[in-house]
């Protein structure tokens, strides 16, 4: 994921309105220390918990896009395959599939994809 948080904080600071220094004060550090998180590519979970809370935004949001738009392409592929294999009826097909480039059989696929949309639920 190439995520720069520090960047996506600073567009939505922006469009906030709210200047550094009383972005500062309200997530209780410096302002010099705000230019510092502008410039991280990776924060710590607590300090970005404040920082969505200030900004009222979900910069979690940002990361669990990228999985959600994996567990949609997955469900096009279990269709497309389903639609195969009603085709093909008892012909064998093996089918591997390559998630966060690591190859998996479909039932691991599956298993996966279950286990990501409990924890998204």
């Amino acid at each position: 994921m190439n995520i720069h948080v520090g960047q996506e904080i600073e567009k939505v600071l922006l469009d906030s309105g709210i200047k550094k220094k009383e972005f500062a004060r309200r997530i209780h550090t410096s302002t010099r220390n705000v230019y510092s998180i502008l410039k991280k590519k990776e924060i710590k979970t607590d300090q970005l918990i404040v920082i969505s809370k200030v900004l009222n935004y979900n910069f979690f949001s940002l990361y669990v896009k990228p999985i959600e738009e994996q567990r949609l392409h997955m469900l096009s592929v279990m269709n497309e395959m389903q639609q195969c294999n009603a085709r093909k009826n008892n012909n064998k097909v093996m089918i591997t599939l390559e998630l966060d480039g690591k190859p998996e059989t479909l039932a691991q696929s599956i298993k996966r994809l279950q286990m990501i949309n409990q924890a998204l639920d």
